[in-house]
């Protein structure tokens, strides 16, 4: 049916498709919030740990879990059959593998150079544009619900500090980096 905050259409039922989904929401910022502290804490204490290393360390188990689920529920199948059905789509698959690189490669050099917070809001802001670009060029419509979740997102911008500080005292980065800078 659409994005968590819904889609603007009057059929919208919250089912229970609706709630896995927002469940699915919350685990991923669950993840991001631990992994941008630690990608951090990774860039602080082992200097020569560089952008790609963190490319690949993410984008491998990405890419394995991905695989496992698409395995499990039938979607590798399907998409291999469309691709065969359809190999026109091929150019465009790697023009969209190409951008993603791409685009990953830039998220990661900022990453290392500034953190995981900056790469929040970088990412966090392009959403916005994508979405209020959206709208306004190819005239979607933003529902009330999706203006007050745009509302929500971006008043992160004040606590996300706050939290990704929790995150780390919680974890046990600041204490790790702290033990490793005794031994050097």
């Amino acid at each position: 049916k659409g994005i968590a905050a819904g889609t603007g259409d009057d059929e919208f039922e919250m089912t229970s498709e609706f709630f896995f989904g927002l469940f699915m929401i919350l685990l991923a910022l669950i993840c991001d919030g631990i992994y941008g502290p630690y990608q951090s804490f990774i860039k602080n204490t082992y200097e020569k740990c560089g952008a790609f290393h963190l490319m690949f360390n993410m984008n491998l188990w990405q890419g394995i879990f991905s695989f496992l689920f698409a395995l499990g529920d039938g979607e590798l199948m399907q998409f291999l059959g469309f691709v065969q059905q359809h190999p026109s789509v091929i150019p465009y698959l790697i023009n969209f593998c190409a951008s993603m690189a791409i685009g990953s490669s830039f998220i990661y050099l900022l990453q290392r150079s500034c953190g995981a917070l900056t790469v929040t809001k970088t990412t966090t802001v392009r959403k916005l544009f994508s979405v209020l670009f959206s709208a306004f060029y190819f005239g979607h419509t933003i529902s009330a619900v999706q203006w007050i979740g745009v509302v929500v997102v971006f008043s992160t911008k004040f606590t996300a500090p706050m939290v990704a500080g929790q995150m780390s005292a919680l974890l046990g980065f600041q204490k790790q980096r702290q033990a490793k800078q005794k031994i050097n």
